[in-house]
């Protein structure tokens, strides 16, 4: 029985890097979180920023959100920050529903999430966008 708990605790080991690299590279997993492995090969980048567009009805174009109300705010700090961990994986539906709420004569909405990241092949680190639209 011991034996057996520890081939399985040694095969976790080894395969669960493997998977969380993978996680990381499908889905903007952060390496930093989940007992990642790639921490060791990737800096810990803490900037992030997000815009917040929206469409009035009846009008031709979208506006930028630059005055949030206190819950818009507190939405899109907690999407923030699980975007920055998750990735891809986290959705800001939540904070779409806030704003939504918030804004009932809104007609379409527009979150653009700002991340930097270290490009694996040139080793540069670039800004990539993430986008997510809203119709009402």
């Amino acid at each position: 029985m011991k034996k057996r708990i520890v081939y399985l605790t040694l095969l976790a080991l080894t395969l669960w890097p493997l998977a969380h690299i993978g996680l990381a590279m499908q889905y903007g997993l952060s390496p930093w979180k989940l007992c990642g492995w790639g921490m060791y090969a990737t800096p810990r980048l803490g900037t992030l920023g997000m815009e917040v567009f929206y469409r009035d009805a009846g009008a031709d174009q979208m506006r930028q959100l630059t005055a949030p109300e206190t819950d818009e705010r507190t939405a899109a700090n907690a999407f923030l920050e699980r975007h920055r961990w998750l990735g891809a994986l986290a959705r800001p539906a939540q904070l779409a529903e806030t704003v939504l709420r918030a804004r009932p004569h809104t007609e379409a909405l527009k979150i653009v999430v700002f991340r930097p990241v270290l490009e694996r092949d040139s080793g540069m680190i670039v800004m990539t966008t993430t986008e997510w639209e809203y119709p009402r």
